[in-house]
């Protein structure tokens, strides 16, 4: 004898849904046991970034250097995650941009926002979140 089992749509965004909050709870615990810091540097416009010096085809490379401290030291060197929160640039160019990540210590990191040849940025803001 056959047995059919129906499946709908909401069972399946029920288990889902549940599936969701609890892997949302479990980062949670996890992040609340780990040490992690979090913040946002406002790299500003390109026009008072300093040439970077580096011998590249890149015509005009300049950045904007930034040393974050952390608050409280880590007891080994943390990760670091780093991402462009707000960019405005000028839409007549072409858009070039990096966010380097330099050097991470167990008390704070350095990192640069980059760009060259004719982009012209106004304003660009990156956060950053370190986890041990």
């Amino acid at each position: 004898r056959n047995s059919l089992i129906q499946i709908t749509r909401t069972d399946i965004t029920d288990k889902m849904d549940s599936f969701m909050k609890g892997l949302v709870l479990l980062c949670l615990v996890s992040l609340s046991a780990a040490h992690s810091l979090h913040g946002t540097v406002k790299c500003g416009a390109d026009s008072s970034w300093k040439p970077t010096g580096a011998k590249t085809s890149r015509a005009a490379e300049r950045q904007s250097t930034n040393s974050i401290q952390f608050k409280k030291p880590y007891e080994s060197i943390p990760t670091v995650v780093l991402s462009v929160t707000q960019l405005d640039s000028e839409q007549s160019e072409n858009l070039r941009y990096e966010i380097r990540l330099h050097s991470v210590t167990k008390t704070g990191f350095k990192f640069s926002c980059v760009t060259w040849h004719y982009t012209v940025i106004y304003s660009l803001n990156v956060h950053w979140v370190s986890v041990d």
